[in-house]
């Protein structure tokens, strides 16, 4: 049973529909798109978000968000009577000089929850309205794990990588002068510390070492040579070497997003020496023995040098200082980036109601109700119209539905009534022209009721001079009808009405003109005026739902559609009525089912994805794959050292070691296309240097 609960008519709209609705405004969301869409991507800067912009301590360099077609939802949101609306995102940020190379590139995926008000404007359009969204409306949650927690614990071990491969942190100290604390002996250190990510064993390593503290393994080769002088009848053998580990232990703090270790005043030892590989380890072993023999410790000597030699130049390396952006600062971001690209989209229309030319019911005002499950338009308050009353009347298995009031209904019948038998109007009775038997009939009321499942047409008659040719006889009747939508399938479509049996006449004397009586009812006074009642409804409806209409030979409107045809900047509505017509003591309900559509419905899609991240060594070729070619796509790949390619699968060698930030461009070249991007990681490591001559490379 509907109610409009005191409007006069009730529009309702499942969940599903307006999430067709949405899916439709992304799909109209491309390149060439401006306000009342959805978009499928957003750039950074762009037209919403001009530069220069800051995420977190880190300024940005480029960046783009993609809002796949999967990723979209929407639930209804009545405590802001509105729309929650997901939209799925990828969201990538390139970061200009980030003091780490892993913050080059922030990837991420999240979800943005925009909590969207209704509105109705000028009494003619609902929409889901982005420019007055409230202060907390968009709310964003990350996907894709916690972004923060590998940069803070990384952080010091890339920096210290980075410092190795600017040689801040040397690569060789030589020469070290060493001279034994006996005799007269002294020779010359080298020392070479190692960072290849090749070699695990050659790489250096960051630990924690005790609350607070942060331990620095530094890989390290140790060659004496230039060995001069003895001590006690022995001298030593030259060359001699040793591998080891250069430990720092610094102060270490990483609150408040900022990591810190303090490099500078890092203790430096020399641990875990082990003899060089070949004849210096030999001589190395040679030469502890004949100190020990000699009470000298030659482990604690070279130590003890190299604390001397190699302290400096480690903390010349200084202080590790790494500002990191807190979770809550990249939620801020994203959440404002999509707020103000969608108050530049302005809204989204879900209906455009136009009064129709022949109609003469007026629009007074017009109210959106979000329901747990529906979206109500309530139409023509009609004094204690109340939309927290309603209630979600759309039947099971249809995707809308349109309620009349009684009150509407009935002033429709008698707007019609009146109009035929003006005499009723005033109290007064209809004498017919046409007679039964050769006698007079006088109509003298004429009344409507709404019960469940069908009208009631109420009247009655006096037939003049009936008995004996002087006695009047009056007769009550009853007409039971019900209404329904003409299968035929045309659009509009036409309501036609079925009278449920005969009139249900009582009349006392003059039972011979019972027959002729029931005829003249059910075709002189209850098909007219239903016919005419329908007419009055179609026409009501039509004026205050907006859909399309026809119109009879006389020019009345005689069938409708059952919900705009089109949704201005977005695309088009195919919607049916669906039998039965509901009818109740509250009203009439018209339900159906719809089918929204994007004006670029039939546009290819192809979102760029990189399938990254990549990495190589040496003078390996990295293979980019953009996916697979598209007849109605561009492809083009930037690819982080300055190199492009108009390709969407190519293979590019890089000249340099180092982490650069790749990303694929796929352009739609069709009407209502969209250019995305996607981003990826390409790390590059032992790249042998070259000389480039004639395109060949000759390596040195």
């Amino acid at each position: 049973m509907a109610n409009t609960q005191g409007f006069e008519v009730v529009a309702e709209l499942r969940e599903s529909s307006l999430k067709q609705l949405l899916l439709a405004a992304w799909k109209s969301g491309g390149d060439s798109s401006s306000e009342g869409v959805i978009p499928e991507k957003i750039d950074i800067p762009g037209p919403s978000f001009p530069g220069p912009l800051n995420f977190g301590p880190y300024a940005i360099k480029k960046g783009h968000i993609q809002i796949p077609k999967e990723q979209l939802d929407l639930k209804m949101d009545p405590p802001v009577n509105g729309l929650l609306i997901k939209l799925g995102t990828i969201v990538h940020i390139e970061i200009d000089n980030p003091p780490i190379e892993s913050a080059k590139l922030f990837d991420i995926t999240a979800d943005a929850r925009i909590r969207t008000p209704l509105a109705a404007r000028n009494n003619t359009e609902i929409v889901a309205d982005f420019t007055n969204l409230p202060a907390n409306a968009v709310e964003i949650t990350i996907t894709s794990g916690d972004p923060i927690a590998p940069l803070m614990n990384n952080a010091v071990e890339e920096f210290i990588h980075q410092k190795y491969q600017d040689e801040t942190i040397p690569h060789v100290i030589d020469p070290i002068p060493l001279t034994l604390p006996y005799g007269n002996i002294s020779m010359n250190c080298r020392i070479e510390f190692y960072d290849d990510a090749s070699q695990p064993g050659k790489q250096i390593q960051v630990s924690n070492s005790g609350a607070n503290k942060l331990k620095v393994s530094i890989p390290c080769y140790l060659k004496f040579y230039d060995v001069t002088g003895g001590a006690f009848g022995f001298s030593l053998q030259g060359p001699m070497g040793v591998t080891g580990i250069a430990e720092m232990v610094a102060d270490y703090d990483s609150s408040n997003n900022v990591v810190s270790a303090k490099l500078s005043t890092a203790t430096v030892e020399l641990v875990n020496l082990t003899p060089a590989p070949g004849i210096e380890g030999a001589n190395y072993n040679t030469n502890k023995s004949a100190a020990n023999f000699a009470g000298m410790d030659l482990d604690e000597i070279i130590k003890t040098g190299f604390k001397t030699g190699a302290t400096a130049a480690l903390q010349n390396m200084g202080d590790v200082v790494v500002n990191i952006p807190s979770l809550a600062q990249i939620e801020a971001f994203a959440a404002d980036v999509v707020r103000k690209e969608l108050e530049h989209r302005k809204q989204i229309q879900i209906w455009q109601i136009e009064e129709i030319d022949g109609t003469d019911t007026p629009i007074n005002n017009v109210v959106p109700h979000a329901l747990s499950d529906c979206l109500a338009i309530c139409i023509n308050n009609m004094g204690l119209g109340n939309p927290g009353a309603l209630i979600n009347f759309i039947p099971a298995s249809r995707d809308f539905g349109i309620a009349t009031s009684k009150e509407k209904v009935r002033n429709a019948f008698l707007k019609e009534r009146n109009e035929r038998y003006p005499a009723l109007k005033n109290g007064n009775s209809h004498t017919f022209s046409e007679k039964i038997e050769g006698k007079t009939v006088r109509l003298n009321s004429l009344d409507l009721k709404l019960n469940s499942g069908h009208m009631e047409i109420l009247g009655d008659v006096t037939i003049v001079d009936a008995i004996a040719g002087s006695i009047n006889v009056s007769a009550s009747f009853s007409q039971k009808v019900s209404l329904f939508w003409d299968p035929s399938g045309s659009s509009p479509q036409e309501i036609k009405h079925n009278l449920l049996g005969d009139p249900d006449v009582s009349m006392g004397a003059a039972a011979w003109l019972l027959s002729a009586l029931i005829g003249f009812v059910t075709f002189g006074v209850v098909g007219v005026i239903v016919a005419l009642i329908i007419m009055a409804v179609v026409e009501s409806v039509a004026s205050q739902i907006g859909g399309q209409v026809a119109k009879d030979e006389s020019g009345k409107l005689s069938s409708l559609g059952a919900w705009p045809g089109t949704i201005d900047k977005i695309g088009n509505v195919k919607a049916n009525f669906h039998n039965p017509v509901g009818i109740s003591s509250t009203g009439l309900l018209f339900a159906g089912e719809m089918l929204i559509t994007s004006m670029h419905e039939l546009t290819s899609m192809d979102m760029a994805r990189s399938h990254g991240p990549y990495s190589t060594s040496g003078n390996i070729p990295v293979q980019f794959n953009g996916g697979v070619p598209q007849q109605t796509s561009q492809a083009k790949w930037i690819l982080g050292d300055g190199a492009q390619a108009n390709q969407r699968n190519l293979s590019h060698r890089y000249g340099k070691s180092g982490l650069y930030v790749a990303h694929v461009q796929i352009k739609v070249n069709e009407e209502g296309g969209v250019t995305t991007e996607h981003f990826t990681k390409v790390q590059v490591i032992n790249v042998v240097p070259q000389v480039w001559f004639n395109d060949f490379d000759i390596q040195i």
